[in-house]
């Protein structure tokens, strides 16, 4: 990840409107899952019947984007290489990601929604990453750091453990300091 070089007073401002864009979907993603998580229990499904209804909607996302299901960390790693440019795509892969990771959640199902929240969080850091480059504001190579930023300021929004979510994503990326190049 290749840090912007622009002025501390301009890194500032793009990460505020970064930090209040990633805190109302945050609060929209926290009041949304346990709306969910009320729902689906009460629709009185058996559990194969759930499970059959998440094969589907996985069999379909894969379809489209194999790498999208599950945990969608692959699809994330592979956006961070060599991802798009197609904001609309990456808009629409990640609400399908956002939409598939509330039924998974909600199902009562065994999972975990650590990853699903980094990936969803690298997604939105990618989509505004991009829209820094189509503004002339950032580089292309500057956006694979916006994914990382995005990916803590999620999690940090929605789990609300900010010094847990900087050393797991310090963790995760190897890298105790800032570097630039």
């Amino acid at each position: 990840a290749v840090v912007p070089g622009l002025s501390f007073i301009r890194q500032a401002e793009l990460y505020i409107i970064f930090a209040a864009l990633m805190a109302v979907i945050a609060k929209f993603y926290s009041l949304i899952v346990p709306f969910f998580q009320e729902r689906i229990p009460a629709m009185k499904l058996s559990i194969p019947v759930k499970m059959l209804y998440l094969l589907i909607i996985a069999y379909a996302i894969s379809l489209t984007e194999t790498n999208l299901t599950g945990g969608g960390e692959q699809f994330l790693m592979m956006q961070g290489m060599n991802g798009t440019h197609d904001i609309r795509w990456l808009t629409i892969m990640m609400l399908i990601h956002f939409v598939f990771t509330l039924f998974s959640l909600s199902s009562g199902l065994p999972g975990g929604s650590f990853i699903p929240t980094l990936v969803t969080g690298g997604l939105l850091g990618q989509i505004f990453g991009l829209v820094l480059v189509q503004r002339g504001w950032i580089g292309y190579e500057n956006v694979s750091y916006m994914m990382l930023i995005g990916m803590v300021a999620f999690l940090v929004a929605v789990v609300r453990t900010p010094l847990t979510a900087i050393v797991l994503i310090t963790e995760i990326t190897g890298h105790f300091e800032d570097r630039k190049s």
